[in-house]
């Protein structure tokens, strides 16, 4: 606890007596291998306690943490995390009650490990041994429960642990929030990137088409020029769809004011008519201010079928 034992000392106490690593503390139900967690002792001292006695994994302190969990939340290195990971399964397998989601009743330590930035070696490890924690909790996601392919990308998750996690359950790129929002259209909000837009094409091509629970595809619900144009290089370079079935990809960076300008309003305006807010929806001073962000160059970007098609709705909403 204070640091002042020799590594070697230590070692040797370890591997004479390994039983004495599963001892508690009175007050807080401490192992060996908690106080060397928490208290950040050499990474070959833990591993030595380990390796002596794996069943000290699986107990538990006055938190309900295991030491691989105290493990995980103190960032532990490497090795540490690999030596628990392979010494005792059961440890690794446990469960408990989650401190960050309200809602959401267990949590696995392949959750906690992506919450915590563990090493992506780490990662990958439990994954492939345990895939079947990719799908747990798959029913009832809330605001604050997320599917765990969803919580990685929102995390910026190393690419090669996604990966891992695709081709362990490729059955999780079909899996959706509580938006109804697929692992694209997730990313399409949440995480924009070119490289990730063309992991999950890759693997998952027909998600560029599944709408969410507002009817928005990832293409829809893309916001912003710069987030547009990486879906759309993904798209072109994964072959995902027919680029005929892109309309706006030959369109220059100007008409792409006018697509952004329908798109997001025609969004507001389905959304307040859904809710019963207003018989057309946006009132009349927001779309007056709409109209008002328009200039002569995006006008000019459109096609005339468009200009005539908002010159028609702000005729029927102001006359």
């Amino acid at each position: 606890e204070y640091g002042v034992m020799d590594s070697d000392i230590l070692e040797a106490a370890i591997d004479a007596r390994p039983d004495v690593v599963s001892i508690k503390t009175y007050q807080d139900q401490y192992t060996v291998l908690h106080t060397g967690i928490m208290h950040a002792a050499p990474d070959r001292v833990i591993i030595s306690a380990i390796n002596a006695n794996p069943d000290a994994l699986d107990i538990v302190n006055r938190r309900d943490d295991n030491p691989l969990w105290q493990a995980v939340r103190s960032c532990m290195a490497e090795g540490v995390l690999m030596a628990a990971l392979h010494a005792n399964p059961k440890a690794v397998k446990r469960k408990k009650n989650s401190v960050y989601q309200v809602f959401e009743s267990e949590v696995n330590i392949l959750e906690l490990a992506v919450r915590h930035s563990a090493p992506v070696s780490f990662l990958v490890a439990v994954i492939q041994q345990y895939p079947e924690f990719l799908l747990e909790n798959e029913s009832g996601f809330s605001q604050w429960s997320l599917p765990l392919l969803h919580r990685m990308i929102r995390l910026q998750t190393h690419l090669d642990v996604l990966e891992e996690a695709i081709k362990a359950q490729p059955s999780i790129l079909k899996m959706k929030d509580f938006r109804g929002e697929t692992p694209l259209c997730f990313a399409a909000r949440d995480q924009p990137r070119k490289d990730l837009f063309k992991l999950l094409l890759r693997y998952g091509p027909d998600m560029v088409d599944i709408p969410d629970s507002m009817g928005f595809t990832p293409l829809r619900a893309i916001m912003g020029l710069d987030k547009m144009e990486n879906l759309l290089d993904a798209i072109k370079e994964t072959k995902s769809i027919s680029m005929s079935m892109v309309p706006s990809m030959d369109c220059s960076k100007r008409r792409f004011c006018s697509f952004f300008f329908n798109v997001v309003a025609r969004r507001v305006d389905r959304a307040m008519v859904k809710k019963g807010s207003t018989r057309t929806g946006i009132p009349l001073d927001i779309w007056w201010n709409i109209f008002g962000m328009l200039c002569e160059d995006d006008l000019a970007g459109m096609s005339k079928f468009s200009y005539i098609c908002i010159m028609l709705k702000s005729r029927a909403l102001f006359s």
